[in-house]
């Protein structure tokens, strides 16, 4: 039997988290069952559970898959080390981080999957502590960069650069939910909105 390529095995594994994200986003963790997913995503049973056990498996795959999205839209911690001429600005930073959050959600209803990840991380310890492992690994990515802001005149020298994270963090997630839930939240008046904050804090 020929062997297995490793693209073979990404791309199956690939297929199948994001029939379970559109599975999710469509009818929520608790109204989806592996048989749906097993027809979402077009492979037998045997497939699926080749590369997960459970439904929790595919949950938490689904939030690692989305933070990691988010994670490669910010700049590289090292390349930005020494290198302020090409540097990107922070305003344009957080656009960028803005518009990956919309990007990301498109059809696949991304931001309906992180809000259900979130409260289900309240009644599922095993899921919150996994969240909180790959929400610390774009926390530490972001204050990285906000350190480099920090150190190159764009944020005031005494700022802490894990507040600025924690503090742009919190300001996507209450953007995924007055998206996804109020639907009363433009891009654009987001973006304004970050940027006047920006212009004002002291």
């Amino acid at each position: 039997m020929p062997k297995v390529s490793q693209e073979h095995l990404d791309a199956r594994r690939r297929q199948i988290i994001d029939a379970a994200r559109l599975c999710f986003a469509r009818n929520g963790f608790h109204r989806t069952s592996m048989p749906d997913v097993f027809a979402a995503s077009g492979l037998s049973a045997g497939a699926v559970y080749r590369y997960f056990k459970s439904k929790d498996e595919l949950i938490a795959a689904c939030c690692t898959d989305a933070l990691q999205a988010v994670a490669a839209t910010l700049p590289d911690p090292d390349a930005l080390r020494g290198d302020t001429a090409s540097a990107v600005p922070m305003g344009a930073m957080l656009d960028r981080l803005v518009d990956s959050v919309v990007a990301l959600d498109g059809e696949e209803g991304i931001g309906r999957v992180a809000i259900q990840v979130w409260g289900e991380a309240i009644r599922d310890p095993d899921l919150a502590a996994h969240v909180r492992t790959e929400y610390d690994a774009v926390l530490d990515r972001l204050v990285a960069v906000c350190a480099h802001y920090r150190d190159t005149g764009a944020l005031a020298p005494t700022v802490d650069p894990k507040v600025v994270a924690l503090a742009v963090m919190a300001l996507l997630q209450g953007f995924t939910v007055q998206r996804t839930v109020l639907g009363h939240t433009s891009q654009a008046d987001f973006k304004a909105g970050m940027h006047a904050l920006l212009n004002t804090a002291g």
